[in-house]
């Protein structure tokens, strides 16, 4: 039989994992088999207890939560956000959101209006400037979207947003953000102006090394012409994923490593052709950058 739910005692915690694979279903019964295993652990001290793996909806947050608590009075943490939001996600995740719950809403989004959902976010008409959409999976405008559009706000890669025209500057899926940090410079946003560096400690925003700063900035404003020079390789996948969100131009003048494999759609500017991958792009770079030497 499967084992839809592990597990593991840790130093003043118990961390339960949850099969990513698992239906509601299977966790819910696995873990009452599990329960009078886990409850020969409570004698005398009452270890929380901190539930990761699958990404879970508030209501199945809840039915497990009531699960563990007829059995056992304790304090039980969840990785899965509770809230929906940049500041909420705590880690990133790929799930097939082609199909999800749907919520639709008819009519347009004024000034100052936000809407929440965790699944699908349908509407029906325009989000206008300072109106915010915000979906546990996919955002769908359809009208024009000039607000703020937060898709995968639990931390989905693979959710999307979808509109009859978009023209907006906050423009969000899961939290692009806190990986690059993470990825790039190894620290953990903790919050819009804390971070914690590995090195420095807790720092401000301020203090994010040169690479991270340009990809943020990227992110945010894609018209204006950033020079990514002084970005390493380590850059490069990130640059690839803002683009993949939303077209941007760079100044780049040495040559990046996108990854010999990787597969991408690069338009150079100073001849107009579109290289695919590394081999296509180096010989055209190079007669540039060697160009540019010669100067």
């Amino acid at each position: 039989m499967a084992q839809y739910v592990t597990v593991n005692l840790k130093k003043d915690v118990i961390v339960m994992k949850l099969s990513e694979k698992a239906t509601q279903a299977d966790t819910i019964k696995s873990l009452k088999k599990k329960l009078p295993e886990l409850k020969k652990l409570y004698q005398q001290e009452k270890t929380p207890i901190f539930v990761t793996g699958r990404i879970l909806k508030n209501k199945e947050i809840r039915e497990i939560q009531e699960v563990i608590k007829k059995s056992i009075n304790v304090e039980v943490e969840f990785d899965t956000p509770k809230a929906l939001g940049l500041n909420e996600i705590r880690r990133t995740y790929n799930k097939d959101v082609e199909i999800s719950e749907s919520k639709i809403h008819r009519g347009s989004l004024r000034s100052g209006q936000r809407m929440e959902y965790e699944g699908t976010l349908i509407i029906l008409g325009d989000v206008n400037a300072g109106a915010e959409v915000i979906a546990g999976d996919n955002v769908v405008v359809v009208g024009n979207l000039r607000g703020l559009a937060h898709a995968g706000a639990k931390g989905n890669k693979q959710a999307i947003v979808a509109a009859n025209r978009i023209d907006t500057p906050q423009l969000r899926i899961a939290n692009i953000i806190k990986e690059m940090v993470k990825d790039v410079d190894d620290s953990e946003v903790v919050g819009p102006y804390l971070i914690i560096s590995p090195v420095l400690g807790p720092i401000a925003p301020t203090h994010l090394s040169g690479g991270v700063k340009v990809l943020i900035l990227l992110l945010k404003d894609p018209n204006f012409i950033y020079n990514i020079s002084n970005c390493g390789d380590n850059c490069a996948k990130w640059l690839l994923e803002i683009g993949r969100q939303k077209d941007v131009t760079i100044n780049l003048r040495h040559m990046m490593g996108f990854g010999k494999e990787t597969e991408f759609n690069i338009k150079i500017k100073n001849n107009g052709k579109i290289v695919q991958s590394m081999k296509e792009l180096i010989p055209v770079a190079s007669y540039y950058l060697n160009s540019m030497k010669q100067e």
